[in-house]
């Protein structure tokens, strides 16, 4: 072995497990750990939080069914 061939680093052929960590090595890899710990919640016995996309999408729905409630409650009061 030379010696420039020992300051050279190596990069390993396959993610090391260390301590029962994975190394992440792509942003990829972090998208398929999270997607697959995100389905393993529920069987950890986890929930996930609301997201504020779920937030908005309920007050969107909410207003939406407030604002069909007034619409039938004004044409009724028309009616008459």
């Amino acid at each position: 072995m030379l010696p420039q061939d020992k300051n050279r680093i190596r990069e390993p052929s396959q993610p090391k497990k260390k301590l029962g960590l994975l190394r992440i090595r792509s942003f990829e890899g972090l998208l398929n750990c999270l997607r697959d710990f995100v389905q393993l919640m529920p069987m950890l016995g986890l929930t996930p939080k609301k997201t504020s996309y779920d937030i908005f999408s309920e007050t969107i729905a909410r207003q939406n069914l407030l604002a069909r409630e007034t619409a039938k409650k004004r044409s009724e009061a028309e009616s008459f």
